[in-house]
């Protein structure tokens, strides 16, 4: 069986997400594979009561079924806490870009509100979110990466293999 663990499945209180992540089970499912998607915050709830209610349910999951590989769809503290639980499961993350790669608004703390004013908060949880992402990779077994840019930031030596996502808009050119 398999474990696909992400922040962006879409749900009662998240219906605008993509469904790329119930896709890629429905097309694992039909290859004849058990899987199961478990959401990271499926009630859009507070950050700390959702990370607490994760955390029970994977510790809850994990104690009774034993999925021969868990696929992390996002990074942060979610991929670390997931890394930290599923310790002696077979690990495979998708990084999808903004989970390791800094923005230069984010880098240089030029975003800014309507009224001018540096917004410290996001710059911090931003930073703190990619640190979690880099301290997840020596959990994993292998690492998908979407883009050539994001293979320096691993800082660990892995297998990983960079699997572009997304649409190639020199085609409507």
């Amino acid at each position: 069986s398999i474990l696909i663990i992400s922040n962006q499945v879409p749900g009662q209180y998240k219906p605008n997400l993509s469904p790329f992540v119930i896709d890629q089970a429905k097309s694992i499912e039909h290859l004849g594979h058990k899987v199961t998607v478990i959401d990271c915050n499926p009630h859009n709830r507070a950050f700390l009561l959702a990370l607490v209610d994760f955390i029970g349910r994977l510790h809850k999951y994990l104690k009774k079924e034993k999925p021969s590989l868990i696929h992390i769809h996002c990074g942060g503290i979610w991929s670390f806490c997931a890394s930290i639980i599923s310790h002696s499961f077979p690990k495979v993350i998708t990084f999808h870009g903004s989970d390791l790669l800094f923005g230069k608004d984010i880098i240089f703390g030029i975003k800014k509100t309507l009224f001018g004013v540096l917004l410290i908060r996001e710059l911090l949880e931003n930073f703190i979110a990619k640190l979690f992402s880099i301290f997840s990779i020596p959990f994993m077994d292998y690492v998908i990466l979407v883009n050539n840019k994001q293979i320096k930031k691993l800082l660990f030596d892995k297998k990983y293999k960079v699997q572009p996502c997304g649409v190639n808009t020199d085609t409507f050119k």
